[in-house]
C-alpha cells in the first residue's frame, strides 16, 4: 500500500506546508531508525583453534618457535607434532573451515540492507517533482535469531570437526613417526646382520687357509655377505621412504633436518575397556558435533517456520512538487504468503533434523567398533612383542653364539652357522614389526580416546 501523508492544499491562497522543524524531525527520526537497526556488528573472532575439553581456542604459533626447534640436533615425537601442528597444510585448510563458518555466523546476524529512493516526475522545465527517500526492509517473525543462532551452531560443529581432523592428522604424524623409528631399528639390523656376516666369511677364510673346509664354503659366505649388503641398501632406502613421509607430514617434505630420535616402546599399561568407552562417549569431538549438528537441524526447522512471515518494507520520502510545496509520502509493501509458506523449506529442515539423528547414531557405532578392534588390535600386539622380547630373541641370540664357536671349532658345518643367523636376523625383524605394531595400535587407541597411553619402562 502506498498513500501520500504531505497536505498541499491551498487555504486563502496560502500554501499549506511542513515547517522545517518538522522535516527535519522526521527525517533524523527515519534515519536513527535505519541506522540502529541496519548497523552490523563487530565481527567475530577468526583465529587458530586447538582441542581441549570443550571449546578450543589459541593464539596462532610462531615461526620463530618452529625455527627454535629446527635449530635442535636431533627432533623428537613431540617436536614433530609441535611443528605439524604449525605447518601441516590440510590441518590449516581445516582451521580456515572454522573461519567461514565464522564469516557465516556474522553474514548471518547482518540486518538487510536499506535502499535509497530518488525520484522526479514531470521533468518538464520549472515543473518538476522532485522526492527522496528511503525504502527499509523490517525482518519480522524472528527470522535474522534463528539464522544466527543456525549458524552459531554450525559453527560450533565446524570446530569440533577441526578438533577430530587435527587428532587424525597428528596422529597420522605419530604413525609416520613410528615408521621413522623402526626403519632406522632395521637399518641397525641389517646391518649387524652384515657384520655377522662378515664374521662368518672371515672365519670361513681362515678354515679354507687351514684346509679345514672346502673353497665351497668361503664362497658361500661371500654370497651371504652380498646378500646382507643389499639388505642394508634397502633398509636405507626404507628408511629415506620413511623420512619423507614424516617431513610431509610435518608441513614440507625438504625440510633441513632429518635426524629424529626416540625409542619405541615395548610395553603401555593395558587401559580398562570399559574406561575407554566412557572417555569415547563422553568426550569424542565426532559425537558432540553429532549432537550439536542435531540442536542445528531443530534451529534450521524454527528458521523454516519463521520464513513464512516475510519480511515488510516500509518506505517514507521527502521531496518538492511542481509549485515547491512540500511532500512527505511514505507507504508499506507487505508480501501476501498464500501460495508459498515455505512449505517445502519446513519439509526440508525436518528431513534434516532425522538425518542428523540417524548420524548420530551411526557415528557412536562406528566409534565403538572401532575402539574395540583397536583395543584388540592393541593387546594381542603387545602379547606378541612380550613373546619375543622374553623369550624368542634371547634364544636365537643364544643359538647362533653356539654355533659360531661351534663352528670355529669345527663342530657345525656353514650350512648351520647360516640358519642360525637367518634365524636370528628373521627374528630381531619380526620383533621390530612387532614393536611397531604396538606402537602404531597405541596411536589408534589415543586417537579414539583423546589420553595418551602410559609406558611401562
Amino acid at each position: 500500500m502506498n498513500g501520500r501523508t504531505g497536505e498541499r492544499s491551498r487555504v486563502a491562497g496560502t500554501p499549506r506546508t511542513f515547517s522545517r522543524g518538522a522535516k527535519i524531525l522526521i527525517v533524523s527520526t527515519l534515519l536513527s531508525w535505519v541506522l540502529a537497526g541496519c548497523a552490523a556488528p563487530s565481527p567475530y573472532a577468526i583465529g587458530e583453534l586447538e582441542e581441549s575439553e570443550h571449546r578450543f581456542v589459541v593464539p596462532p604459533r610462531e615461526r620463530s618457535k618452529i625455527e627454535e626447534i629446527l635449530a635442535k640436533d636431533e627432533l623428537t615425537l613431540a617436536d614433530a607434532l609441535e611443528i605439524a601442528d604449525a605447518l601441516n597444510p590440510r590441518l590449516e585448510v581445516e582451521r580456515r573451515n572454522v573461519d567461514l563458518a565464522t564469516a557465516a555466523m556474522w553474514e548471518a546476524s547482518l540486518y538487510p540492507n536499506p535502499s535509497a529512493i530518488l525520484d522526479v516526475e514531470d521533468a518538464r522545465a520549472g515543473r518538476a517533482e522532485r522526492t527522496a527517500g528511503l525504502s527499509v526492509p523490517v525482518a519480522i517473525g524472528g527470522r535474522l535469531g534463528a539464522a544466527t543462532d543456525l549458524a552459531a551452531k554450525e559453527r560450533e560443529v565446524a570446530a569440533l570437526r577441526y578438533v577430530w581432523r587435527r587428532r587424525e592428522i597428528l596422529t597420522d604424524v605419530k604413525r609416520a613417526f613410528v615408521n621413522v623409528l623402526a626403519a632406522g631399528r632395521a637399518v641397525e639390523l641389517a646391518r649387524d646382520g652384515r657384520r655377522i656376516a662378515q664374521t662368518v666369511r672371515e672365519i670361513a677364510e681362515e678354515r679354507f687357509k687351514a684346509q679345514a673346509v672346502p673353497e665351497m664354503e668361503v664362497l658361500k659366505a661371500a654370497v651371504n655377505l652380498a646378500k646382507a649388503e643389499a639388505d642394508v641398501k634397502l633398509a636405507e632406502r626404507d628408511l629415506q621412504v620413511s623420512t619423507k613421509a614424516l617431513q610431509a607430514l610435518m608441513g614440507d617434505a625438504d625440510f633441513p633436518k632429518d635426524r629424529f630420535s626416540g625409542e619405541l616402546a615395548s610395553r603401555f599399561v593395558v587401559p580398562g575397556a570399559e574406561a575407554l568407552r566412557g572417555l569415547v562417549m563422553a568426550g569424542h569431538p565426532l559425537l558432540e558435533a553429532a549432537r550439536l549438528a542435531r540442536e542445528a537441524a531443530e534451529t534450521r526447522i524454527s528458521l523454516a517456520e519463521a520464513q513464512r512471515i516475510p519480511d515488510i518494507t516500509v518506505t517514507v520520502t521527502v521531496g518538492k512538487d511542481s509549485e515547491e510545496a512540500t511532500i512527505v509520502e511514505g507507504g508499506v509493501e507487505v508480501p501476501l504468503p498464500i501460495f508459498n509458506r515455505n512449505q517445502a523449506a519446513i519439509m526440508e529442515a525436518e528431513i534434516r533434523k532425522r538425518q542428523a539423528e540417524l548420524e548420530a547414531v551411526g557415528i557412536r557405532n562406528d566409534l565403538l567398533l572401532q575402539l574395540t578392534e583397536a583395543i584388540r588390535t592393541f593387546v594381542s600386539a603387545q602379547e606378541r612383542v612380550a613373546l619375543y622380547v622374553e623369550e624368542i630373541l634371547p634364544k636365537a641370540e643364544q643359538a647362533l653364539r653356539q654355533t659360531e664357536e661351534g663352528y670355529r671349532a669345527g663342530k657345525f658345518a656353514h650350512l648351520d652357522v647360516l640358519d642360525a643367523q637367518r634365524t636370528l636376523s628373521e627374528a630381531r625383524f619380526a620383533a621390530v614389526t612387532a614393536l611397531s605394531d604396538l606402537n602404531l595400535a597405541a596411536a589408534e587407541v589415543e586417537k579414539l580416546s583423546g589420553v595418551p597411553l602410559e609406558r611401562i619402562r
